[in-house]
């Protein structure tokens, strides 16, 4: 007798956890041993790279315990955070990564990794958690006018942010270096709405 629709999911979706878990503890693993033989006591933090990949998997990594997700398409991202929205208020849009009988996953913090056209800001400042590539004094107050509406609407904390660093100077490939780049952190430090975190180096 052949299975269930509902069966094959199921299956299909128990199939596709294990694979990410897999992957995901390998990785960990991997993590690990290098902050051992580097006597590093401190917490490394492993932001997941879903480009391309559907919202699905988002959902099971969520559910294994991958804390942070990040994403570098503007446009993707926005259409996975909407999809956590719609998650928490009704439970649809992911049933394919849902296995009977297992509530819906917290949404993991989102991350937004990829170059932002300065046109884009505000969008981004609605669902990111944390930006790794503010790259430009225009950039950072359009994130920082758009992260305030979202305090005054939603009471959203501030976004973090990370000042892309370019340690070859080839800016072509993202990131600056030399005093613009300390300008720009100088202007993140000081724009409400966002607080500087630390750098991405690239």
């Amino acid at each position: 007798m052949a299975d269930s629709p509902a069966a094959g999911a199921a299956s299909s979706a128990r199939s596709r956890r294990a694979q990410l878990r897999e992957r995901y503890d390998g990785v960990r693993a991997e993590i690990d041993k290098a902050r051992e033989s580097a006597g590093r006591q401190d917490e490394v933090r492993l932001v997941v790279v879903t480009k391309f990949h559907p919202f699905s998997d988002q959902v099971h990594l969520a559910q294994i315990g991958a804390p942070d997700l990040g994403e570098n398409r503007v446009q993707e991202a926005q259409s996975k955070a909407l999809a956590w929205q719609e998650l928490a208020a009704d439970g649809g849009g992911a049933e394919e990564a849902l296995l009977p009988g297992e509530g819906v996953p917290g949404r993991p913090r989102l991350h937004m990794i990829g170059h932002i056209q300065s046109k884009k800001t505000g969008a981004v400042a609605k669902w990111a958690d944390e930006v790794h590539s503010v790259d430009s004094i225009k950039v950072a107050e359009g994130l920082s006018r758009g992260r305030i509406r979202e305090i005054e609407e939603s009471g959203a904390e501030s976004l973090r942010c990370l000042v892309q660093l370019s340690l070859d100077g080839d800016e072509g490939r993202g990131g600056v270096s030399g005093d613009e780049f300390h300008r720009i952190c100088d202007r993140v430090a000081e724009l409400p709405g966002l607080e500087l975190c630390s750098l991405m180096v690239v």
